[in-house]
């Protein structure tokens, strides 16, 4: 969830406060297994805020906890503010292999993939054990078009951990192939890990739109509309979804939506086709 109001954050943030917060020796601690599982939960902003209150109060800076800024602002798209974090970091802990992964994540959310991938890389060769490395690198591969390169890395993670982020990675590897019967294998083990994770909630509604389980496609993209409701591309893939379903209508209005919210491009190209300015 990518929470915009930033009054409601506040009002989370002091729920959250005392759970993530506790004393030792006097001294305010932060407790880093539930800014994980925050992460994991795609709670970005709320991450952003609570660290925030956290070095505000104390007056303490914490690369670790930088590390998760990083992620967090990258993945919201912020990568201007996700690199200034990253210098700072850099600054205290420029060697350490989280650290070496979050510049490797920064360089992909700028699209300098070759920076990324050398990153990634080095943060790999001091850490083998963190699954996120072996992702975030089979990504940039996967951007690439290097399919084979990223099978290779998602499968080194996967045998370090079971994460639902190497399968969900394995799941976009197989769809990309056309290989549906392991696509749907590896995407539903990633959200029986994590149920709430967008990215492989979108996945599964793509393979249910291949395999023409339209109502399962329809219901995953509908969270996802939800979820993201600034994002262009659910709104398209619910327009296909009701072009299969002979619904030109409603496939018109969310393809008015999609370019409403982005201009994105496929979506004007279908409403052209279908001539949905005379669609009503």
């Amino acid at each position: 969830m990518k929470i915009k109001n930033w009054i409601f954050i506040g009002m989370l943030i002091s729920l959250y406060s005392c759970s993530f917060f506790s004393k030792r020796n006097g001294m305010r601690m932060i407790d880093i297994s539930r800014i994980d599982s925050l992460y994991n939960q795609e709670e970005d902003s709320l991450l952003i805020a609570l660290i925030k209150k956290y070095e505000t109060e104390n007056n303490v800076y914490s690369s670790e906890l930088s590390y998760y800024k990083i992620l967090s602002y990258s993945r919201l798209g912020l990568c201007d503010t996700a690199s200034k974090e990253l210098i700072r970091a850099m600054l205290i802990d420029g060697t350490s292999p989280k650290i070496l992964m979050a510049e490797g994540v920064v360089a992909y959310c700028m699209d300098n993939n070759s920076a990324a991938k050398k990153s990634l890389r080095k943060a790999l060769f001091k850490d083998s054990s963190n699954t996120l490395s072996y992702y975030f690198l089979a990504n940039v591969y996967m951007t690439e078009g290097a399919s084979d390169s990223a099978l290779y890395y998602l499968l080194l993670g996967e045998k370090k951990a079971h994460s639902f982020y190497i399968y969900d990675g394995l799941g976009r590897y197989y769809l990309n192939m056309k290989d549906m019967g392991n696509a749907e294998i590896n995407i539903r083990k990633s959200l029986y890990l994590q149920p709430n994770y967008s990215i492989s909630i979108n996945n599964y509604g793509i393979l249910s739109i291949v395999q023409r389980e339209l109502d399962i496609a329809d219901s995953c993209f509908t969270i996802l509309t939800q979820r993201e409701p600034w994002d262009p591309r659910n709104y398209y893939q619910k327009a296909n979804i009701y072009l299969l379903k002979g619904d030109t209508i409603n496939a018109c209005e969310n393809l008015r939506i999609s370019i409403d919210k982005g201009k994105y491009k496929d979506a004007q190209n279908i409403y052209d086709i279908l001539e949905c300015g005379n669609v009503r």
